[in-house]
């Protein structure tokens, strides 16, 4: 039967809601309330608005979002002396007031208000007051949602007067919401007003950068300072934490978050800033000298450590890396001496002019006892150049060589051997492509140096440096011909770089259509492994390359490529011949790989066609990810935020522990705090697809929970409501985690809290006493001293990966038997117990898993009165004060029920 719901005209509303009649509310007019961190104060409602109220609220939780619900509140709005003012007392009087979530009451009104308003705005103007709008700051400028501030701050008409909130807001940044403050600051458009240190300093420090970066979109100005400030502090070398915290204690900053405030994430961030906005380079000469420092030795542990750079692509580089500053030159001549490299050391000093009284004296002993030296400026120079012209002939160095001629490799840099390429290609079915680039350190972005296109009998490698501006025409014509041509099957290896380089490099390959006739060898070779247990035809000496192309092409073909050159100068013209010959034969390589691929699949009954085209049609669809349009993809952002969100699933409640859910590899914190609401939640591995996410739901009943973009791809294959895109930004876990509570209408009672293992989700514990917990510490101390150590052992987990999972590192370092909880079975987590007893001998569960000792500390088997073990990996909990935190946090905000 429907139910009745009163006629709202049927009530008078009076002038109750007027502040004149009441008196100001001092938490609205003179200034912050004496809490400013807490909501403002509810102003009494009249009886009849209390009434009218509380019959909306009933229509709500039947109908939501409705035309009844609009009309019953677009008729209140008529009958009031102030809208405006009333609208505020409404909001805040909802019960969902401080979630502020777009699907709620609260957001709902404010929204109706704003269409109400439309075409009514010059009549309501007298009564938008500056103490109306004044008591709508106050009152919004403290919740999470930042889209309901925003429709406040419209609706208010705010920026109108931006100016007079300036005292406001000053006020926020006194009482230390340097957060608040930014976003009031950012929505009213008062950039020119604040200074750097002001509340962007604070935010930085606190790591609340979004809420920072917002507001330094619009201010040039301040994007300079910021970045001179951060770099200024990189600048320190061994005095950045003594400054950080000088500026703390001057400017008394709270909640500071000390371990992103050293100089590995302050490097970080800096070179993020200068990217996101465009600033030149000179703006941060600290992050520069320190990139160029970690460049020189990392480009000297790849000389001599690994002695993988020829001679001239280390001089090439490390050229690059010290440029012209003195103080590196220095540096590069200590690193080469401290390698014992003093022939190298002395071409240095040489090639810096360095005069021979700055020299490090360990050079000057060995220059005055090896005379020698002092007229040689070469690290085996002529070897070098010997091992050039014979480094793919000399069948020693175990090398892949090129099968071709040397004449048999052309570099297109003219439009006439362009052309003739382009007629080359047109017939062509296969070919194997490749991209070189110059390595950068600094905060230069890198261009497309090369691109290799290896036919069977020919290479050609296209100069993108000389003939990338200058012949638009042909590069349209060879994304014609070449890029959208699926006819010819383009080879490549971990495509995707390339291809996103080869777009972002050349502004006329934006408009070829997608990945047409692209196959990643690296993509075959996964799914050939994985699916059907392939056999290369060869083991290979050296397991270390992993999935690298220099790894596939000695399984394929019995050597490795010499990558002496991969890491050098592309863009040095003209090219050394080593380098022609080792970008020649990594584009050619992918043809021979292919072929034997082709064969042994042949050979062991795989079936290679099927498997080719797959993959064909994967790159195809991937088309998206390497737009280079900036355009595209904030609009595709935007797309899905705006997007409406379909109903849950779940009209009425459901318990935490029947709700079933997958979470991708965008929320895998998530799910694991899913998890400790009793919540079943499945996790996907760094390593899975997301279609993984699909296939899981579908066969075990479950509903996605996902993040960004990924949300429009996967919730086309599941029910409507089955698929959440968490939308909280900027925000704990814990508030994520209460936005997926919400959505799928989930009770929670105290007994789920932790009745889930958080690392395999498993349901099962078995129960263990203190005295048992000793036997097991025992036992596995025995095993442990053997002979050989057990090979189920975990490794030791830092307390940072809350070994303990319902408890945590606090409860070690303050335990007394004053503050210890109650045995688990009484008021902690209701876990479902385990038929099966532990092995104390084996220390293994019941399931087999091996009870994870090692990352508990010792004595914690006299400081609890039980402990659960999970069954399914062996993971120990025990009940401590992290278990109560956690259900305060929930209880606090309604999200955890009582226990029955």
């Amino acid at each position: 039967m429907a139910r009745q719901v009163q006629e709202p005209g049927r009530y008078s509303y009076g002038t109750s809601l007027s502040s004149h009649d009441r008196g100001q509310s001092p938490g609205y007019y003179s200034g912050l309330s004496p809490n400013p961190r807490t909501l403002p104060p509810r102003e009494p409602l009249d009886e009849a608005t209390f009434f009218w109220l509380t019959n909306l609220k009933r229509l709500w939780a039947r109908w939501k979002r409705s035309d009844a619900v609009n009309q019953m509140i677009h008729e209140y709005f008529a009958s009031v002396l102030n809208p405006h003012e009333a609208t505020l007392n409404i909001m805040i009087h909802c019960d969902d007031f401080h979630q502020g979530k777009s699907n709620s009451l609260s957001h709902t009104v404010i929204e109706e208000f704003e269409r109400w308003r439309v075409g009514k705005e010059s009549f309501l103007l007298s009564q938008l007051t500056p103490e109306v709008q004044l008591k709508a700051f106050n009152t919004i400028i403290r919740q999470r949602n930042p889209n309901l501030v925003k429709v406040v701050f419209n609706t208010y008409e705010m920026l109108r007067v931006k100016e007079s909130f300036l005292p406001a807001i000053r006020d926020l940044i006194n009482n230390k919401m340097y957060k608040e403050a930014c976003q009031s600051a950012t929505l009213l458009k008062l950039e020119e007003y604040f200074s750097t240190e002001d509340f962007l300093v604070p935010l930085i420090f606190q790591d609340k950068l979004l809420v920072a970066e917002e507001f330094l979109q619009t201010s040039p100005r301040l994007q300079h300072e910021v970045v001179a400030f951060l770099d200024h502090l990189l600048g320190r070398r061994h005095g950045v934490r003594e400054e950080i915290d000088r500026i703390i204690c001057r400017l008394q900053i709270p909640e500071v978050k000390r371990d992103k405030l050293y100089s590995k994430p302050l490097s970080k961030l800096v070179a993020r800033l200068v990217k996101t906005y465009k600033l030149p380079p000179e703006t941060c000469p600290n992050l520069n000298y320190r990139r160029s420092e970690g460049a020189l030795q990392f480009l000297v542990h790849k000389k001599f450590q690994d002695n993988s750079l020829s001679v001239d692509s280390w001089r090439e580089m490390a050229r690059e890396a010290v440029g012209n500053d003195p103080r590196l030159h220095r540096e590069l001549v200590d690193k080469v001496i401290n390698q014992g490299a003093f022939k190298e050391a002395k071409y240095w000093v040489d090639e810096f002019g360095i005069p021979r009284s700055d020299w490090p004296g360990s050079l000057v002993a060995v220059i005055n006892n090896e005379p020698e030296l002092s007229a040689s400026n070469s690290m085996d120079q002529s070897g070098e150049e010997e091992w050039e012209d014979s480094w793919d002939k000399d069948p020693q160095l175990e090398y892949h060589i090129f099968p071709l001629e040397h004449d048999c490799i052309t570099l297109v840099d003219t439009p006439a051997v362009f052309r003739y390429f382009l007629e080359a290609i047109k017939n062509v079915k296969l070919v194997g492509i490749d991209c070189e680039w110059k390595p950068f350190f600094g905060s230069k972005k890198n261009d497309l140096a090369l691109i290799q296109v290896a036919l069977k009998h020919h290479v050609f490698i296209l100069d993108a440096m000389t003939m990338g501006q200058g012949c638009p025409d042909l590069w349209r014509e060879f994304g014609r011909v070449f890029w959208d041509n699926e006819g010819i099957v383009k080879l490549g290896f971990n495509l995707l770089n390339d291809l996103l380089m080869m777009k972002t490099s050349l502004p006329e390959l934006e408009s070829c259509k997608g990945n047409l006739g692209f196959l990643d060898l690296h993509l075959l070779w996964r799914k050939i492994t994985k699916d059907f247990h392939f056999k290369f035809p060869f083991e290979g000496k050296d397991a270390g390359f992993s999935e690298s192309l220099a790894r596939l092409v000695e399984l394929c073909l019995g050597h490795r490529i010499n990558k002496m050159d991969q890491f050098s100068n592309w863009e040095r013209r003209p090219l050394r011949k080593s380098q022609i010959l080792y970008a020649a034969l990594d584009a050619y390589c992918l043809l021979e790989v292919y072929d034997k691929i082709a064969d042994c699949c042949d050979q062991q009954g795989i079936p290679f066609e099927e498997i080719k085209n797959e993959i064909l049609t994967q790159m195809k669809s991937r088309k998206k990810v390497i737009k280079n349009s900036k355009k595209s993809t904030s609009r595709k952002e935007q797309l899905v935020e705006e997007e409406e969100v379909p109903p849950g699933p779940y009209p009425e409640p459901v318990p935490a522990r029947c709700l079933r859910l997958v979470c991708d590899t965008m929320v895998q914190g998530l799910g694991k705090h899913l998890r400790r609401c009793g919540v079943d939640v499945v996790i996907l591995e760094n390593n899975d697809s997301h279609d993984k996410c699909v296939k899981i739901a579908n066969s075990q009943g479950r509903m996605i929970i996902t993040q960004g973009y990924t949300y429009n791809k996967l919730k086309q294959h599941v029910p409507l409501g089955y698929c959440y895109r968490v939308r909280t930004e900027d925000c704990e876990v814990e508030d994520q985690v209460k936005e997926v509570l919400q959505y799928f209408n989930t009770a929670v009672s105290k007994e789920d809290i932790f009745s889930r293992c958080q690392m395999c989700n498993g349901d099962e514990f078995a129960k263990v006493l203190p005295a048992k917990m000793e036997q097991l510490f025992q036992a596995w101390e025995i095993r442990s001293r053997g002979a050989a150590p057990d090979k189920g052992l975990e490794p030791v987990l830092h307390w940072d990966d809350e070994a303990g999972g319902f408890s945590d590192d606090d409860d070690y370092d303050t335990f007394s038997d004053e503050g210890t909880a109650a045995p688990v079975s009484r008021q902690g987590p209701l876990l479902r117990l385990s038929k099966g007893e532990v092995d104390v001998a084996q220390g293994l569960t019941s399931k087999g898993a091996i009870v994870q000792l090692n990352s508990i500390p010792r004595n914690v088997a006299s400081k609890y009165p039980a402990f659960h073990i999970c069954d399914t990996c062996g993971k120990v909990y025990w009940e401590g004060t992290h278990y109560e935190r956690f259900v305060n946090i929930f209880t606090r905000d309604g999200y955890v029920l009582a226990s029955p």
